[in-house]
Formats: structure tokens, sequence, C-alpha cells
């Protein structure tokens, strides 16, 4: 499988993406914006600590997959009108941000990850430019750029927006996040704006139903 960088860059750009997209939990998405950009799975395992809401990563995620990076090829919340499975900080890339990582294997999943049960081969990706140009649908929830074997952080320079779901849940979580996430952003110089979503507003309202469905743990796991 020999696919460069500047090809699948340019068979997204062919199919219309513009932005790349990654989510995550807020106590992951601390860790980025210390580390000075976006981290694989195993990077509380590295740094020697591994909070509660992160447990559930290490005991579900195939290990296979532990030390990539993935990128979305649209907003899943947007896309499917629910939360993000992943967490609701939601960071929003240029297409250029994979400009910067020529020198890493990046490929393009044929299926979600999470589907893959522990199972590694070269038929979990697209082999060929051939293959992406015919198979890869832009905002098919289930394709995902990936970013193999990450041991860099993913830098900010390409970073358009950070996104922070408001459940409007009565509870403090959201304002909790919301200041945590502002403060670290201002103190490490990250220009890119923090956006708020407000799902409320959301046109089918199925993210704050879904939201509502959320254990105790469960808010914990995303917002604690």
């Amino acid at each position: 499988m020999s696919i460069s960088v500047k090809e699948i860059k340019q068979v997204l750009r062919d199919k219309g993406v513009t932005s790349l997209y990654h989510a995550d939990t807020v106590a992951m998405s601390l860790l980025y914006l210390e580390s000075g950009g976006l981290l694989p799975g195993d990077a509380w395992e590295v740094s020697g600590v591994m909070p509660p809401s992160r447990r559930r990563d290490a005991e579900t995620r195939p290990l296979g997959m532990f030390h990539d990076v993935f990128f979305a090829s649209c907003d899943e919340h947007d896309r499917v009108q629910r939360y993000n499975l992943y967490g609701p900080v939601l960071y929003v890339y240029s297409l250029e941000v994979l400009d910067q990582l020529a020198g890493q294997e990046v490929l393009i999943t044929r299926e979600h990850p999470l589907r893959w049960a522990g199972e590694r081969g070269e038929e979990l990706y697209f082999r060929s430019v051939q293959e992406m140009q015919e198979q890869f649908c832009a905002g098919d929830i289930c394709q995902y750029v990936a970013v193999r074997n990450a041991h860099e952080p993913i830098g900010f320079d390409c970073l358009q927006e950070i996104v922070l779901d408001d459940p409007n849940i009565e509870n403090d979580n959201f304002f909790r996040a919301f200041s945590k996430i502002s403060k670290l952003k201002k103190q490490k110089g990250i220009e890119a704006p923090l956006t708020v979503r407000q799902c409320r507003k959301c046109q089918k309202k199925f993210c704050r139903r879904s939201y509502g469905t959320l254990s105790e743990k469960e808010w914990e796991y995303y917002f604690g």
C-alpha cells in the first residue's frame, strides 16, 4: 500500500472536503491544549496518568488503533443530529493540516474502526488512489482519515475552531468545561475561536434529548 499524503489530500479536495474533524472528551481536550496538539488514544498511558474518563477507552478501543489519530470528513453531531459518541469537544482543522503530516503514514479507513474487532491489515484501508476515488464518500461517518502511530502532537497551526456542546441540561458540566477550555486556550495562545454549540437550537433537537439520557458516569466520562 503506497499512497502519499499529497494524493489523499487531493482526493479529499476533489470530493468536496475542506475541513477535518476530531471529537473527544473534555479531559482529553485539556491534554491536547496542554500538549500543543492532538494526541493518540494512548496519550494518557504515555503521560503516566489515566483518569476515570479515559479508562473506558482503554478497555473498549482495539489496541491496534490506540496509537492513531482519527479525523472525520464531516461534523458528525450535525450530520446525525445527536451528540458525538467520542465527546462534546470538536476540533475543526483545515484540510491543509495534511501538509504537516507529509512524513507520516496517513490512510483512509474503509469501515468504522470500532468494527475492526482488533484486526489489522491492508484490507482495512483503501489501497490505491483509484479505490479512494471510487469508494470514498465525503460525509460518510464510517470512513476516517487515520494518522498511524502518531508520535508527535498534531499542532494547532491549521486549527479553524474548537466547538463545545452546550446540552442545555440543568447541571454545571458545560460551564465547568467551558471555563477550563477557555482559560487554557488563552494561556497557550491558541488563536482559533472557541464556539459554543447550543443543542437546543439544533434542527431536530435529537442531540439534546440524547444528552438527556446520559447517566452520571457518562456525564463524568464526557465532561469530567
